[in-house]
């Protein structure tokens, strides 16, 4: 495997869709573990898994201010049975996006 491959498990291309804009940027994605439950390495379920995306990406400003995004689209990489890196793009519209899109807010620093 070779550091770009590396590098694209660890980051996905995000483009949201808001009235007739596209914006695109990058993201990360964060799982949460299951607690351990002994001492040493072992292999824990994910409880809980995000797509972490900066706030301008689906929150982009159209026109007159901000507007939530219609869709959102992201790619997953995996490795196919041959070893290859693949690139299956996950779409999110409509409903399915406002039950599972949080926007956050900016922590003053």
């Amino acid at each position: 495997m070779n550091l770009n491959d590396i590098f694209h498990y660890l980051t996905t291309i995000v483009s949201s869709r808001a009235k007739s804009f596209i914006t695109q940027g990058t993201g990360f994605f964060f799982h949460r573990l299951a607690p351990k439950k002994g001492e040493g390495p072992e292999w824990r379920p994910i409880t809980g898994q995000w797509l972490v995306t900066n706030r301008h990406i689906v929150l982009p400003d159209v026109g007159d201010g901000q507007t939530r995004s219609s869709s959102v689209e992201f790619m997953l990489r995996k490795r196919s049975v041959s070893g290859e890196l693949e690139w299956e793009r996950i779409p999110i519209a409509g409903a399915d996006l406002d039950d599972r899109q949080t926007v956050g807010t900016s922590h003053p620093r």
